[in-house]
């Protein structure tokens, strides 16, 4: 009789650590937002899902998929610009571009894609690997600003200037507005962050930086001819690459 309560004890025992186990072992569905901003004028904000499964001990690997909205901010005092093309009767020139006050906005629709490697210890958490980033849609305006276009003719060695039929001259670019070059992104994330048991579910807090290896703008030309000014993006390169931000998540 005892040994029979003895072994009733012992798999009472087994299915409790069995449970236990099974409830570290959870795989968790967990939907979150977040907000972001870079060291210079840019933020985004967005919406998600991911997926954490767990590998061995305090060791997991997480991946997901979310959507972003950016909004970049640039502006350069005085610039010049350059674009060797020809001329609508076809003669060779350099068309020039001299800027002064411009400003821009820019707009990105995201789907991002994190790849990560997660250590947890109790509720503590930090994640690390990288992350894609693909544009849906860029779009850039214009807010202030006035480019002198000139063209250069090496072959008579002169530049003529102040010939609006032409595309020669003074220009107000406040209202310039058009879609950018976009390109698939790169980048690396790392989070450190905390996790609160609610019941069945766990809210997720974590701060985070994103590094890009490259921007979401594609190289282009700032100029074309004859139909003047494109994005600020294209005449220096400049453009948002380091950013840190606050995640929110419901794990399910």
């Amino acid at each position: 009789m005892k040994t029979m309560k003895r072994n009733i004890i012992v798999c009472l025992c087994l299915l409790a650590s069995m449970k236990i186990s099974a409830q570290t072992e959870i795989n968790r569905l967990l939907v979150s937002a977040f907000a972001e901003s870079t060291l210079t004028k840019g933020m985004e904000y967005g919406v998600g899902v991911g997926y954490v499964l767990p590998i061995k001990g305090a060791s997991n690997v997480g991946f997901g998929l979310y959507y972003g909205m950016a909004k970049h901010s640039l502006e350069s005092d005085d610039f010049s610009y350059t674009f060797s093309t020809v001329d609508d009767e076809g003669d060779e020139m350099d068309y020039k571009a001299h800027g002064t006050g411009v400003k821009e906005r820019q707009t990105f629709n995201l789907l991002e894609i994190p790849v990560y490697y997660q250590f947890r210890a109790k509720n503590i958490f930090v994640n690390f690997g990288p992350q894609i980033a693909i544009p849906i849609k860029a779009e850039y305006n214009t807010t202030a600003g006035d480019v002198e276009l000139t063209g250069y003719y090496p072959k008579y060695n002169v530049e003529l200037e102040n010939l609006p039929n032409h595309g020669f001259g003074k220009y107000d670019v406040a209202g310039n507005h058009g879609d950018l070059e976009s390109r698939v992104t790169f980048g690396v994330n790392a989070a450190v962050g905390y996790c609160y048991p609610l019941g069945t579910m766990d809210i997720n807090v974590s701060v985070y930086a994103k590094f890009l290896m490259n921007g979401y703008v594609n190289d282009a030309s700032y100029l074309e001819y004859p139909n003047g000014v494109k994005s600020l993006s294209y005449v220096e390169g400049k453009q948002h690459l380091f950013s840190f931000g606050l995640s929110v998540g419901v794990g399910l």
